[in-house]
């Protein structure tokens, strides 16, 4: 690709992008090299899309956020050239270990938390932040990725009113139902992913439509409830579920709050 980068594997596909990892034969390094779809190369969405989640990924320089080093467009395809995080991602994680203690879940949820935060603070809404969504290192440290579905605050694709965008089981109520999204709705998605993390469950289970009406009106059972024998701090399972808040307005008002109460939970369960 480019007459520089040689693919030698491919890393996993779905569908808006094939992501591959590659050798970069002029800075002798690996790099994930994520490929639109060709068939979706036309596409009045998916292209433009592709490209906003590069100008995303490009204006956030932060340890926790998967970097950015390259885009390419020739004969009509498209790479963009990413870090390659070896780690695998939070949901395989969670999968194999079914759930976290509460100092690796405050532990993850703070880092994610404090990326986001700097995304936030430069015009950038994630909408689809998912376990799958975010990459572990060698050390367990997560880096957020896919930010195609992004919101860009000036310079941005659209979204029409009324277009329900993201994944089912971590959308916020306002997603589900198609209004204005902000900031919160990120807040939302990473109260599912702690909620997750905590218990080995997700708030909501069962078909997609019945998925979307429960965030909508039915509240969450209690984490304690659900994992009973994790000794989950009261605080802890308050400030989750203040993150699940139906209305936005109720929820947090900044994810760098929740970082920074995550980070102290995380220290104050290390000494337990």
């Amino acid at each position: 690709v480019a007459e520089r980068y040689v693919v030698t594997d491919e890393l996993g596909r779905g569908a808006n992008g094939v992501v591959y990892k590659a050798d970069d034969v002029v800075l002798g390094r690996e790099v994930a090299l994520k490929e639109l779809p060709v068939n979706l190369s036309g596409n009045e969405f998916a292209a433009p899309r592709f490209r906003q989640e590069a100008r995303a990924l490009a204006r956030l320089n932060h340890p926790n956020i998967v970097q950015v080093y390259d885009f390419i467009e020739h004969n009509g395809r498209m790479w963009m050239v990413i870090e390659l995080v070896n780690g695998g991602t939070l949901a395989s994680y969670l999968e194999q270990q079914g759930r976290l203690t509460v100092q690796n879940s405050c532990r993850i949820g703070a880092t994610i938390a404090e990326a986001v935060a700097f995304a936030h603070k430069h015009g950038v809404v994630h909408r689809d932040l998912k376990p799958l969504n975010v990459l572990l290192d060698d050390e367990k440290t997560p880096k957020v990725t896919d930010f195609g579905l992004a919101k860009l605050a000036e310079g941005g694709v659209d979204t029409v009113e009324g277009t329900v965008m993201g994944s089912p089981h971590y959308m916020s109520p306002e997603q589900a139902e198609g209004r204005f999204i902000g900031n919160s709705t990120d807040i939302y998605s990473l109260g599912v992913i702690l909620y997750q993390m905590l218990t080995g469950r997700i708030p909501f289970e069962g078909q997609i439509s019945s998925v979307l009406a429960q965030h909508i009106r039915k509240k969450p059972r209690r984490l304690r409830d659900v994992a009973p024998d994790n000794n989950i701090p009261p605080k802890l399972e308050k400030l989750v579920l203040l993150m699940l808040a139906k209305s936005a307005d109720e929820r947090p008002n900044e994810m760098r709050e929740i970082a920074a109460g995550l980070a102290r939970l995380s220290r104050t369960n290390a000494r337990v």
